[in-house]
Order: C-alpha cells, then structure tokens, then sequence
C-alpha cells in the first residue's frame, strides 16, 4: 500500500480551508487500493468530523475518477449515497460528511436478530431502488466528469476478466472453455437489457452504514452507468463480488426485490436479472476458482467472517447446472447448452475433489 497519510490529510485539510485534520481512531475498513479514516479539525469552538478517503496511487487506476465524479453526481440531491465535501487529484483523495458508527447489511447478516437482518436487506433494497430512479438520466453527467479514456459503463471490460480468469483456472482441472461456451457467454452480458442508471458497481452487504434517515450507500470507488439488472442480479447468485456471500432464503430475496420495484418504479425484467446472474456466475467463478484450488477457504481479507469458497463455487455452479434452485429469476432457462456442459463438468470435477457442500445461510438466519 502506497499512501502518504498524512500528505493526504494535509491535502483535505487545504482544500476543506481548515487549519489541520487529525484521525480519531483506527482506519474504517476500506479496500486495498485505498486507506479509509474518521479525522476532525478544531476551529474555536466548533468540531468537524469527515471522512478521508486516500487512494493507493500505484493501484487506483480509476477507483479515485470513478469515486469523485460519482458522488459529484449524487451531491446535493438527498440520495443514499455520502455527501462529498472536497475531492483532491493530487494526492488522490475525497472527503465525506461523517455517516457515523451505524450497522451495515453485512453486520445484521452476520447478527443473531434475523428479523434486523431482512429488514436491513429490505432497506438495502430501497436504497439501491432510489439512486437507480434517480440518475436514469446521470450517464452523460458522468460520462463528462471522468478522466479522459476511462469508459463511463465498465461492463466490458469487466466480463473480459471475468472469462480470462475461468479459461484460465478450469485448465488447472483438466478442462477448457471453448468458443462454443464463452462466445454466448459474452453475448449474452451484451444482452442484459433494462433501464440504465448509475451503480455503485459493488453494492456488497457491507457496503452501507444505517444512518437516522435510513440506509446509505457507500465505496463508489468502481461506479459505473449500466443496465440495474446487474445490481439486481446479486439477490440471485448471491452477491458476487463480495466476501459476505452467504446464501439467501428466495423468500427473503424476492421480498428485497418486491422493495426494489416499489421504492424506483422502474421496469425491469427478471429475464434481464437471469441474463446478468448467469454471467456472474461465470466470471465470479472465474475470479475465485483459482484460490480455491490453492486451498484458500475464504473469500476478501478475513477468511473467518464469510462463507467457504468452495461451498459458494459449487452452489453458483449450481445455478448452471440445475443443481440449485431460484425461483427469483428463470436462470435455468437461459444457460445456453455448451456453458451448461462446462459447468457440469467443472462442478463434478470440484465435488470429487472437494465432496458436495451447501451454502450456508447467514448468521441471522440460520
């Protein structure tokens, strides 16, 4: 990790016209390409507290464009999403108003009040549903504000890694991911249709703060405009690119996405919402099968707080093959016949190795 804290601090401080900001306590959890923390200035008598986001500048590419231009769209309009109170290029950085010490949707989950728990996903739920219904109109103001070459819809390129990685780790089984499984594969990510809005991009279980005026939204570092069915679609697999990917009840689920419909009256398709969980499925696999081969038992930066990842493998997998079962989204229906036999035969091949495990449900709801 390449960030020069204090730098940073003096940076937000310049552009906050404060005289300095010191941290209180210790550094929010973040990601690793960026270091998170709680500081505050004193002026007389009055006592600021924000957020200071600096980014890794030897790994953020365009975590910090994409961060500042999205909350730059979002300020001011009273969306679930953190109020932006300075953004600096250089040293990369953001500022935001404090959201305070608030329980996120990771932390219900892994809680012992399972009716907290599907409240909260409800509540992740309609805020997801605000901000899609309010920047439906948000892809050209965005577009403009990001750094020049950087693609204001990441999709492609995105789903591009996604299949490089599983061609490149079911070989280490012994299979291979032909033309006949990977060309449907890209073409239907090109299909996933729907209305269009900006997205967090990463929209995990813990990446909210429950706030007095509900559930806000936070880590815009990977925002980008594309069809919501993307978002949508983590109900389904679940949540594929987080490590808090317990296994959802369908009830639970469909719940969520009945306050979703209700909270952005927008149409969405559960075709499309298909469309795109199948293609997480297969690049989410693509991303987290090789570490699972090396004996890697957990998902993100502590393995003991999420699911095994090779019970999370065999129960996406499942979704191709029929082995698991949605009611949320006809998935089934959709997996073209070569991507079917690669699942199949990677599935099998896993559970020899590995033995058939289930998903567990989160700790709330077990």
């Amino acid at each position: 990790m390449s960030v020069d804290l204090p730098h940073a601090l003096v940076a937000a401080a310049q552009r906050l016209g404060v005289a300095q900001l010191r941290v209180f306590g210790q550094p929010l959890a973040g990601s690793p390409r960026a270091v998170v923390v709680r500081a505050g200035s004193t002026a007389g008598d009055e006592h600021r507290h924000v957020v200071v986001k600096a980014f890794d500048i030897e790994q953020t590419d365009e975590g910090w464009p994409r961060e500042s231009t999205a909350l730059s769209v979002l300020n001011g309009r009273r969306l679930p999403a953190p109020t932006l109170l300075a953004a600096v290029a250089d040293p990369p950085l953001i500022v935001t108003a404090d959201l305070g010490t608030g329980l996120s949707l990771a932390d219900r989950l892994r809680g012992d009040d399972a009716g907290a728990a599907a409240l909260t996903l409800q509540s992740w739920a309609r805020s997801l549903g605000r901000l899609h219904a309010a920047t439906v109109e948000a892809g050209r103001a965005f577009a403009a504000g990001l750094t020049p070459g950087i693609a204001a819809d990441s999709t492609e390129a995105m789903v591009t890694d996604g299949i490089e990685s599983l061609s490149r780790n079911v070989a280490r089984v012994g299979l291979t991911a032909s033309d006949e499984a990977i060309a449907p594969l890209r073409a239907l990510a090109g299909s996933v249709g729907g209305p269009v809005a900006l997205s967090p991009a990463d929209a995990c279980p813990d990446n909210n703060v429950e706030t007095p005026d509900g559930l806000v939204l936070v880590d815009f570092e990977n925002a980008t405009v594309r069809p919501v069915a993307w978002d949508l679609a983590y109900l389904v697999v679940p949540w594929p690119t987080c490590w808090c990917a317990w296994r959802l009840p369908d009830g639970l689920a469909a719940d969520a996405l009945a306050e979703w419909r209700s909270a952005s009256a927008l149409p969405l398709s559960t075709l499309d919402i298909a469309r795109a969980a199948i293609v997480w499925v297969a690049i989410a696999t693509g991303w987290l099968l090789g570490g699972a081969l090396d004996g890697v038992s957990g998902i993100g930066r502590d393995d003991r707080t999420g699911p095994p990842r090779r019970a999370l493998l065999l129960h996406r997998l499942g979704l191709l093959t029929g082995a698991t079962e949605t009611r949320l989204a006809p998935v089934a229906d959709l997996v073209d016949p070569a991507l079917r036999t690669l699942a199949t035969q990677l599935r099998t091949a896993l559970v020899h190795q590995w033995g058939e495990q289930e998903l567990p449900l989160p700790p709330a709801l077990d």
